[in-house]
């Protein structure tokens, strides 16, 4: 009985070492390259244009080699196109501002490191550049966008790391229609990241 005690005590002391060593938290910083997918005939052409992104991240890892991962996390993110309007003579560009959260299946294969996984982002503002003058009404566009994340990536022992990411939107940008009736942003990411408890 009394070994058993101190077989118990000795594992409620381990295990807040075992979740640490699980349970990381870190930040990422980078670059995004949008183009709004044409869907229907709402426009006649876009340009990508380059922006940012920023956040916080979250990974439990399963098992002592990390091969299994999830994370998740929570990213401003600013997409945008230059956009021609169906008719229009003029170009005109397009910001929307969104708080990006992904929550990503991953797999670190000594360092490299492949993800995939869902995505919900909630539009924060908006900005419409039609060069007569700017509009940062949001009311057109849809609040709430579902999407989808894909990447690959390496990671140092020490908890650094660098990304390519894709994501994409599953409904379009705008309010009204259909699935197939309005643009949808397509945007691939470059981001250096770092995790705190960087294995020894």
């Amino acid at each position: 009985m009394k070994s058993a005690l101190i077989l118990l005590g000795a594992a409620l002391l381990l295990s807040p070492a075992a979740t640490a060593q699980q349970l990381r938290f870190g930040a990422k910083v980078g670059l995004n390259y949008s183009d709004s997918r044409l869907r229907g005939v709402t426009n006649d052409g876009t340009e990508a244009i380059f922006s940012y992104h920023l956040g916080a991240v979250g990974r439990y890892s399963f098992g002592p080699d990390a091969f299994w991962n999830v994370q998740a996390e929570l990213l401003y993110s600013r997409k945008g196109d230059n956009y021609t309007p169906r008719g229009g003579t003029g170009v005109a560009q397009r910001r929307l501002n969104y708080l990006d959260l992904p929550v990503l299946a991953k797999i670190n294969a000594h360092g490299l490191m492949f993800e995939a996984g869902p995505q919900i982002g909630y539009l924060v503002g908006a900005s419409y550049d039609t060069g007569a003058g700017t509009s940062h009404d949001r009311s057109g566009f849809r609040p709430v966008q579902l999407g989808y994340v894909a990447g690959v990536g390496y990671e140092l022992p020490s908890g650094y790391s660098l990304t390519i990411r894709y994501n994409g939107d599953a409904f379009p940008i705008t309010k009204g229609g259909g699935f197939l009736d309005g643009p949808a942003y397509s945007v691939f990411q470059a981001q250096f990241g770092y995790l705190l408890g960087g294995r020894q």
